[in-house]
């Protein structure tokens, strides 16, 4: 049988609600953790504890998730967490979901490291505009996609700044810069935009373009030499905003397209035979109702759809 656009099927809380503790629990993600009132805790910490006569055991649900023997009964839960049943808890857990999963800060470090460890010629971050994580699984592409949390408002200056600047407040551009990489961008946004400026404030004003073709060109004519590419796509926070009626059809085809232009840039990196990074993700994810005529899509609030981005990695 089908899944329609937005179904899932879970039943987490009945299995856990089942289980005995003191125990081991082997679940795919530990976010699933989160729609219990369990406490996990090392294997090494728990039996440490177990074993000191001289301290009493908390009152509490513990699980060990990371290692296994014969002393505790052993559990498994076939949980996705990262669907809209995660609305059940978002809003009342909201404050734990960084402790267990990766958040959008984190990028910036990833391409660091990666580009420290690789080198690779052309580095591409692509940033497209309101596209959430559920909205990526429903579409059904075929590159591997990790959900990525929003650290803090769901919002489009947040969301870019948290991906652009992360921890430490240094944009991306200027760490590439000490690697040796010289800056390129693309907006569809005119460069005397506030939130514009902020985002390529380390890219000079003349390497900054707003069409695919020059972007390709500086692929092409640029092949030997090392260089990182910020660019920014429009995607769903558009239609959400300015449609009067946005189907889910049309969703799954705006998806689709925008992943169509980027197989054409990768084809064009693939070309070139030189080393490539390009990592996908976006500022905030849209919450669609469906139920309201003229009320589409929003985002700037906390739910599943809106705090969950995809992150996608493409090496060549």
């Amino acid at each position: 049988m089908s899944i329609e656009y937005g179904e899932y099927r879970n039943n987490c809380k009945e299995k856990m609600e089942k289980i005995k503790t003191p125990c081991y629990l082997k679940i795919k993600h530990k976010l699933s953790l989160l729609f219990s009132d369990f406490e996990d805790i090392s294997y090494n910490d728990f039996w440490l504890m177990v074993d000191n006569p001289n301290k009493k055991l908390p009152q509490k649900k513990f699980v060990i998730t990371d290692k296994f023997d014969y002393r505790l009964p052993i559990y498994e839960i076939n949980h996705n967490p990262f669907t809209p049943e995660l609305n059940k808890i978002i809003s009342e857990k909201y404050h734990l979901i960084e402790k267990y999963v990766k958040t959008q800060r984190d990028i910036k470090d990833y391409i660091v490291d990666y580009v420290n460890t690789k080198t690779p010629k052309t580095v591409i971050l692509y940033l497209i505009d309101g596209l959430s994580y559920w909205d990526y699984i429903n579409a059904s592409i075929k590159y591997n996609v990790e959900p990525i949390f929003v650290n803090g408002k769901t919002t489009t200056e947040n969301g870019l700044k948290n991906i652009v600047y992360g921890k430490n407040g240094i944009p991306i551009a200027k760490e590439l810069y000490k690697f040796g990489y010289k800056g390129y961008g693309q907006t569809y946004w005119n460069r005397k935009n506030k939130l514009t400026d902020i985002l390529f404030r380390y890219i000079s004003e003349k390497n900054i373009f707003y069409y695919d073709e020059n972007i390709h060109d500086i692929i092409v004519k640029n092949k030997q030499s090392k260089k990182y590419i910020q660019i920014y796509k429009i995607g769903l926070d558009d239609d959400a905003h300015k449609l009067r009626e946005v189907s889910k059809k049309s969703i799954i085809n705006k998806i689709k397209e925008i992943f169509e232009n980027i197989n054409i840039l990768r084809d064009i990196l693939n070309q070139t035979n030189q080393p490539y990074l390009i990592v996908i993700t976006a500022d905030h994810g849209i919450k669609w109702d469906f139920t309201k005529k003229y009320r589409k899509g929003s985002h700037g609030n906390i739910s599943f759809e809106e705090c969950f981005v995809p992150l996608i990695i493409i090496e060549g």
